[in-house]
């Protein structure tokens, strides 16, 4: 039976010690793996769900464990691993991710039954609980690994020879449904169970392992290698709900990149051969007799003198200043139809035609009637008609 997380704090020092040598024949255990660990006969058992716990974020109490993507980007800062992926996982079976399965059997279990579902292999994992419904058997796997560490350890071997047979990439999260998630201490009161929720896709990191025909399976960083899209094969209750909303990591390097400072001999001078007579004169270095004065903004004038109009051109007898006929002068008929067009030749038919506009006879130019226009010219409107009012005979009206 595994104690809990208070009464592994007070283990007593033999243990502890045997517990640090166990660590140390375990190669390459790294980052997250190095606290929180059990030795119950002999097996070194560490619940990453125990370290999410007490770390201040209320939304991943439900992961597998701590962000892995974060550890992957320092280790490759530091020059520790080549990239995240092969901290990750490489294709000799090292990496953060087998090393886990090794020491915490409800992440095993729940990797074994994610492949069991998923990869075409005709030998299960987990060949005895394949009777067990699927909402129980990460969790009686689990229990059997506890009891039986050969069989955990036989999980272990057939989970690493089969994912390293494939590729391993990394791979951006576009989208998913569905994810297994640890309850803590929900199995027998002091060990993590395996469940599933509904989930909103907050973004993140695979690891992915393509292994060609078998099939394709990937596990979730940023929340300690957590199996997704699980309504496939395990169907998704809708309540409750499990936050899902991790700290977004820092980008590869950690922190806010920062900026170069400015070299002020990086500018033309710079690139010009010392040797060259008058170098200096190509600029560079610090900025030297800089101006103070400080411009004044334009102000509008206090007055506005327009420009002066264009002088009157003289025009031509007969037309006004813009060239166009006046009709004023007498010369023209007033009707521009008739002064267009009148005399001119059309051809119809094969025939020419002389046009004759207007009906042929003289009128008062249009523009003398305007000038001569008055009120004594216009005509009273009709009166004594011989209609007086009441005499209107409505009968004659249609």
């Amino acid at each position: 039976m595994l104690s809990n997380k208070h009464a592994r704090r007070g283990a007593i020092l033999s243990v502890l010690a045997l517990f640090l040598v166990a660590c140390l024949a375990v190669p390459g255990i790294r980052g997250v793996i190095a606290n929180a660990a059990n030795d119950i006969k002999g097996i070194t058992v560490h619940y990453f769900n125990d370290d999410v716990q007490d770390d201040g974020i209320d939304t991943n109490n439900y992961n597998f464990g701590p962000d892995r993507y974060k550890p992957a980007t320092e280790a490759v800062k530091k020059g520790e691993a080549a990239e995240v992926v092969t901290y990750i996982a490489t294709k000799d079976g090292t990496g953060d991710f087998f090393e886990s399965i090794k020491v915490d059997p409800a992440l095993c279990a729940a990797i074994a039954l994610d492949m069991d579902e998923r990869l075409a292999f005709d030998e299960k994992i987990l060949t005895d609980e394949q009777n067990v419904v699927i909402g129980q058997r990460a969790d009686e796997a689990h229990k059997h690994f506890l009891r039986d560490h050969a069989y955990w350890e036989r999980a272990v071997k057939l989970i690493t020879e089969r994912l390293t047979s494939g590729e391993i990439t990394l791979q951006e999260i576009n989208t998913y449904t569905s994810s297994m998630y640890q309850w803590h201490n929900g199995l027998e009161g002091n060990k993590p169970a395996v469940i599933v929720r509904n989930s909103h896709n907050s973004g993140g990191h695979f690891i992915q392992f393509n292994l060609g025909k078998p099939g394709v399976v990937k596990y979730r960083l940023e929340c300690g290698y957590q199996p997704v899209d699980t309504d496939e094969y395990w169907p998704t209750p809708d309540k409750p709900p499990i936050p899902d909303n991790p700290t977004p990591p820092d980008p590869p390097g950690g922190g806010d990149p920062e900026l170069e400072p400015k070299d002020p001999d990086a500018g033309p001078q710079a690139q010009v051969p010392d040797n060259t007579p008058g170098k200096e004169d190509f600029g560079g270095g610090q900025n030297h007799d800089p101006i103070t004065t400080i411009t004044e903004e334009p102000q509008s004038p206090s007055a506005y003198t327009p420009p002066a109009a264009p002088a009157e051109q003289p025009r031509e007898e007969g037309k006004t200043s813009d060239g166009k006929p006046d009709a004023s002068t007498g010369t023209q008929s007033g009707s521009r139809i008739v002064d267009d067009t009148n005399g001119k030749t059309e051809t119809h038919g094969g025939q020419d035609y002389t046009v004759q506009a207007g009906d042929g006879q003289s009128h008062t130019d249009l523009g003398e009637v305007q000038q001569q226009h008055s009120h004594d010219t216009v005509e009273e409107p009709v009166k004594d008609d011989g209609v007086n009012e009441g005499d209107l005979d409505e009968s004659a009206v249609e």
